[in-house]
């Protein structure tokens, strides 16, 4: 793989890249930060420090394969597994246990269609972070539970800075963003 002037020549395509876009090649890893990532784990990519709690994990399809196993863990050797299940989707949306300021390691690999269901070798093996909540002080009263629907609260405000936040119905932080003017 090739990276000059912002465009990475992979395989016979190129691919523009932009200060916030990564290039992907349908047949080939692809550059992220001035990371090469491997392109069957595709979210969160490897080494990706993200800024919420429930987390979407997605993958590329395998030939052949019936259903997938994915892992999380907190361990790269994966022990203790804080997720290990078989879906037939190739996304997982993964919603507890996941703790601001640490870092997880993820894998998948593909179930075959014979006698046994048996399992493929691993895809391969990423890692991601958490970055701390952005709202350290925040204290949310919810008078009212059984008024409030099944989901989440976006909340957002402009004075002093430009700030949103997505709490859970329990008043957790599941996504922060500040930004100054």
């Amino acid at each position: 793989m090739l990276k000059a002037n912002n465009r990475i020549k992979s395989k016979g395509h190129l691919k523009f890249v932009s200060k916030y876009k990564c290039a992907l090649d349908e047949f080939a890893d692809f550059e992220c930060n001035g990371v090469i990532q491997s392109h069957h784990l595709l979210k969160p990519y490897d080494g990706q420090s993200i800024s919420y709690v429930h987390v979407f994990f997605e993958w590329d399809q395998e030939s052949d394969a019936i259903m997938y196993n994915i892992q999380l863990s907190a361990s790269s050797s994966f022990t203790n597994n804080l997720l290990d299940m078989n879906t037939s989707k190739l996304i997982h949306i993964y919603k507890d246990d996941i703790n601001w300021n640490d870092t997880y390691y993820w894998r998948v690999r593909s179930i075959y269609d014979n006698e046994d269901l048996g399992y493929g070798d691993w895809i391969d093996q990423s890692s991601f972070s958490t970055g701390g909540t952005s709202f350290q002080n925040i204290n949310v009263n919810i008078y009212d539970g059984d008024l409030l629907e099944d989901g989440y609260v976006a909340i957002s405000g402009f004075a002093p800075e430009l700030a949103s936040i997505i709490i859970d119905k329990q008043g957790n932080e599941m996504m922060g963003i500040l930004n100054s003017c």
